[in-house]
């Protein structure tokens, strides 16, 4: 095994090491992440993958696989997707926020890895006068995010302005390189602040029974960030764990397994020809029906926000300062 392998934060090789084999929901993704291994920093208690996917592969696979139908990320259709931002995950996210953040002085605001912009959206809602812009590839995502009124830039490269509000929710653990976020604060407006939550992944605890990784590819904890606050000198004014516990996760993240893992763009969808000899008023009641089902079940019982080392996601805000990088 290679022992060369460098911390993507203390850039050091002598404290890390392999950790375990790299674990799929959907099998079929292998063709574009490959066979990874991941390996683990003992002093920044941070978890990566080598080697890093090719980036070719990773944007195709963004742009036109995770959010097809009959994935685990797959939005559906309908105005309940549309009219679902308001639910209470948001709602949890925005009264976070507001702790920290006072709207009436925000601008504009950023989303990275937007998805279909649920949360700045609602912000939006609350106070009209925010523009929303993001950075989102997932043609499944452009019509939602348009609708909505963000202004989508297709990378880092092309924004030549800068934010009073970034907000990044569950896609840094995505990227295959810490610079991407370093790349994001220095977007921040002189007084602004940006929003994370990513997984919590204490390997060297019980993390390491997690039924699968993909897509992830960086593993933090709440160690790991506060290691990147102190080398980058940056401002974390606030680190806490949220949601429910890692044991009820893993438990999802097995039936997702089970549902998904045979998943292949190439099979057949019957689902479709079926509905070729279905009246239309009768699928349309079915999918109100479904929907309805997914949403409210979705997020009744996992808003408990823990704050226990425990808890599925680590979220937090930092601070822009004078002295970034």
């Amino acid at each position: 095994m290679n022992n060369d392998v460098s911390c993507l934060i203390c850039k050091k090789s002598n404290n890390t090491k392999f950790v375990d084999n790299y674990k799929f929901n959907v099998e079929s993704d292998v063709k574009y992440f490959g066979n990874l291994k991941i390996f683990g920093c003992e002093d920044c208690d941070f978890y990566f993958v080598n080697p890093f996917p090719d980036l070719n592969k990773l944007n195709y696979y963004y742009s036109n696989i995770y959010r097809a139908r009959g994935r685990p990320h797959y939005l559906g259709g309908g105005e309940q997707v549309e009219k679902n931002y308001a639910n209470e995950k948001n709602l949890n996210y925005l009264s976070y926020l507001s702790t920290f953040i006072d709207f009436k002085k925000i601008k504009n605001i950023f989303d990275f890895g937007a998805g279909i912009g649920d949360l700045g959206y609602l912000i939006k809602k609350r106070f009209n006068h925010i523009n929303l812009y993001c950075c989102e590839n997932d043609k499944h995502s452009l019509d939602i995010l348009k609708k909505r009124g963000y202004k989508n830039y297709k990378s880092l490269q092309e924004i030549d302005k800068k934010f009073d509000l970034i907000i990044t929710l569950h896609t840094i653990h995505q990227l295959t390189d810490l610079n991407y976020f370093f790349q994001l604060m220095k977007l921040l407006e002189e007084k602004g602040h940006l929003f994370f939550e990513v997984p919590n992944c204490p390997f060297n605890k019980n993390y390491i029974k997690r039924p699968y990784d993909s897509p992830q590819l960086l593993f933090f904890t709440r160690k790991s960030w506060e290691k990147i606050s102190k080398i980058s000198q940056l401002n974390l004014i606030d680190l806490s764990y949220a949601s429910f516990s890692l044991e009820k996760r893993f438990f999802y993240m097995s039936e997702s397994k089970k549902r998904f893992d045979k998943w292949d763009i190439n099979k057949t969808d019957y689902k479709n020809l079926i509905k070729k000899f279905i009246p239309l008023f009768l699928l349309n009641l079915r999918k109100k029906i479904i929907q309805s089902r997914k949403y409210n079940n979705q997020y009744k019982s996992d808003l408990q926000i823990n704050n226990i080392e425990d808890s599925w996601c680590l979220r937090g805000i930092f601070k822009a300062t004078n002295n970034r990088k």
